[in-house]
């Protein structure tokens, strides 16, 4: 159940499209144009020629998941301190 206050952590992959649609992840694109196939490219970090952007999609999921868990955090904290 999505909660109204936007709390609730959005599923991959809808997530995973909107990315894949907006364009703006070096190496997450779309293979075909049905949309049903698409590449992650990335390196591995111990890798020459590693950058940053290689580990994009990973980093910008993971803040997107902490945001979550963050707001989830502070409105479990809120209700704890009302009912004890």
């Amino acid at each position: 159940m999505m909660e109204s206050d936007g709390a609730s952590r959005q599923r991959l992959r809808p997530w995973l499209e909107a990315q894949l649609n907006s364009g703006l992840i070096p190496g997450l694109e779309w293979l075909n144009a049905e949309m049903t196939k698409f590449k992650i490219s990335w390196r591995h970090a111990g890798k020459q020629g590693w950058n940053p952007a290689c580990g994009q999609i990973f980093e910008v999921r993971i803040m997107n998941v902490q945001k979550i868990h963050e707001k989830l955090k502070s409105k479990y904290v809120d209700l704890h301190a009302v009912y004890m």
